[in-house]
């Protein structure tokens, strides 16, 4: 279960097919934007989802869901020109026609193309009871449809919606006063202005104020929409206030319609029963089932709605208005209950233990039955048709036969169509639907009797440059004569083979390098400068040792080969030593200084011995 604001409502139908059941309580039209009311009504009608709307105040009529999607698929309406009991009304709805009206507000519809649908909307919420005239202004006032009674809705809404723009500023003063006095003589219990004008460009509010004031005096209420936040944006609210209307901001103008709607109903006044009343038990059903509702608290007042002919009334309200009303749309169920879910008039059904029960059963109710496992569903796109097919196999592997079974289509847009399918082999059943537009597809497949088997779905990509056209030799041509290459054709094999010996590209190395240098050079100075901990100088010390006896030249012993030389000669010439008399032995003379380390070292062990 997710709960949240509008801001958790699924933004379009693929993700809304996750869902069960969708619960909207109390939530106002303008939260939504149109592409998703269109994706609701396509959830109940096409992918057999369920839909709950509750709420007073900010739902149904008041909240502005009057010729919405949503209120297609619900089981009541919200216009009130049926209801007798209600007082007939008279009403102005003032235009602004200014230059800024002529601008588009979407491709091919103007801003005063969205204003006229909303006028003409509103005059199809009145009965003949009623009346209303339709002003188009700048810097004068146009009736573009004079005060009359709303006999027939349709012509009055074709003159509306042909009106055009004109030029300068709306007048306010001037459009007041023009009203008010057209509303001033009409024979209808309540009488009610609604204005539309342009935040930043109302001109001429000198008197306005005044005006307001003196209307509501005579029992004339104003209601004000903004076409923006401008400048002049407060004083349009303060004149909604001085009225006793309402006051709107709109910056999307295709809220319009809903806002011109929601006004029409709330200035009928007959929308809410605002009184205490006891839910009556109606037609039995399994959501009611079990429960007694003579135990059930009394609740604070309901909106009025009025029942389609094919709805169940579940439980009634005061007089002949339903509280609880289900009915089937296409192949989902959709149910109204007309009071809050507990925030204000439904509160005391919060300690009643009956409240967990019905909206227990009721949600069991409305919600999207389970897929079937006895058949497994495919969509395919093949040109502009997509293809279905339904293997129907039961858990023990069983083929099933001879089903009569359809599918709904919802397709972008919010179209929806419908086909049957056809057995066109053991187990097997087919059938084809027009997919030309990009967009999703979701499938959902019924049988007759039998309720839903299950749902699939399928994406045409958007735009025609994402469909495959094939391979542009030309273009691989024009690589390949700018690259300096060649265009290889056949297996892919061949492309991958007598490939031109590889190609070595160099890059420059000296920053490298240098950065290298520069640390090598730090290092050098840090250990010559830097005060050192005592192990680490002696360890320096050491190796500064070595490096400078590998520096010290060797002194070049003397050769004394000559002298060896001379000694053997003279014996050769010195007589026998039976002839000789021994020399006497000279005295030894002084050692002569070492040369070499070696020699240092090697003379300094003789004396420590």
């Amino acid at each position: 279960i997710d709960v949240g604001g509008v801001e958790r409502v699924p933004a379009d139908l693929a993700e809304m097919a996750t869902y069960d059941l969708i619960v909207l309580s109390d939530l106002n039209a303008r939260a939504f934007t149109e592409a998703q009311m269109m994706a609701l009504a396509s959830y109940v009608r096409d992918l057999g989802g369920g839909l709950l709307m509750a709420g007073a105040r900010d739902a149904f009529g008041l909240g502005g869901y009057s010729f919405t999607p949503i209120e297609e698929v619900l089981p009541a309406t919200f216009d009130l020109r049926r209801r007798r009991d209600r007082a007939s009304l008279a009403m102005v709805i003032a235009i602004d026609k200014s230059g800024s009206m002529g601008m588009e507000a979407a491709p091919g519809t103007t801003k005063l193309d969205l204003a006229n649908e909303a006028a003409a909307r509103s005059a199809m919420l009145l009965s003949p009871l009623d009346r209303v005239a339709v002003a188009h202004v700048d810097t004068e006032v146009s009736w573009t449809q004079p005060m009359t009674a709303v006999d027939d809705p349709a012509r009055i809404a074709g003159a509306v919606r042909a009106a055009e723009p004109g030029g300068g500023g709306i007048l306010v003063d001037i459009t007041l006063e023009a009203s008010y006095d057209v509303l001033e003589g009409q024979p209808t219990q309540l009488k009610h202005l609604l204005l539309f004008s342009d935040g930043f460009d109302s001109e001429d509010m000198t008197d306005a104020r005044s005006l307001v004031r003196g209307a509501a005096s005579r029992g004339i209420t104003t209601s004000v929409v903004s076409m923006g936040n401008g400048p002049d944006t407060p004083e349009l609210e303060q004149l909604s206030r001085l009225g006793g209307g309402r006051f709107y901001i709109v910056d999307d103008l295709s809220e319009l319609p809903r806002i011109f709607t929601q006004e029409t109903i709330a200035a009928s006044r007959a929308a809410l029963v605002d009184r205490a009343f006891h839910a009556t038990l109606g037609e039995p059903s399994a959501a009611t089932r079990g429960i007694d509702f003579s135990s059930a608290p009394a609740l604070g007042g309901h909106a009025v709605v009025n029942a389609r002919p094919r709805a169940s009334v579940l439980l009634g309200a005061t007089e002949d208005d339903p509280l609880l009303l289900v009915h089937q749309h296409g192949v989902g169920r959709s149910a109204v209950f007309t009071t809050d879910l507990g925030a204000a008039w439904g509160r005391p059904w919060l300690t009643w233990d009956g409240y967990a029960a019905l909206f227990g059963q009721l949600g069991r109710s409305l919600a999207r039955s389970p897929e079937r496992r006895d058949a497994q569903i495919g969509v395919t796109l093949e040109g502009g048709r997509g293809q279905i097919r339904v293997e129907a196999v039961d858990e023990l592997g069983r083929v099933r036969n001879y089903l009569d079974l359809s599918a709904t289509i919802a397709g972008p847009g919010g179209r929806s169509s419908e086909v049957a399918l056809t057995q066109t082999a053991s187990g097997r059943y087919e059938a084809s639907f027009d997919a030309d537009a990009p967009g999703p597809y979701l499938v959902t497949v019924r049988e007759r009797g039998e309720g839903l088997v299950g749902s699939a779905g399928v994406v045409r990509p958007r735009g025609d440059e994402l469909r495959g056209e094939g391979t542009d030799h030309a273009l691989l041509a024009q690589v390949a004569a700018l690259t300096g290459g060649e265009v290889r054709e056949g297996s892919l094999d061949a492309v991958f083979t007598n490939r031109p010996p590889a190609v070595y590209a160099y890059a420059p190395a000296w920053r490298e390098l240098v950065a290298a240098a520069m640390l090598c050079m730090l290092l050098s100075v840090a250990l010559r400068r830097l005060v050192l901990p005592r192990r680490l100088a002696k360890g320096a010390a050491v190796v500064e040792g070595a490096t400078k006896l590998a520096e010290r030249p060797t002194t070049k012993a003397p050769d004394r080969t000559p002298a060896l030389a001379s000694r053997d000669q003279t014996d050769a010439r010195s007589p026998p030593d039976d002839e000789q008399a021994s020399p006497t032995a000279p005295p030894p003379s002084e050692a002569a200084p070492p040369d070499t380390l070696a020699e240092t070292l090697l003379s300094r062990k003789k004396r420590r011995r």
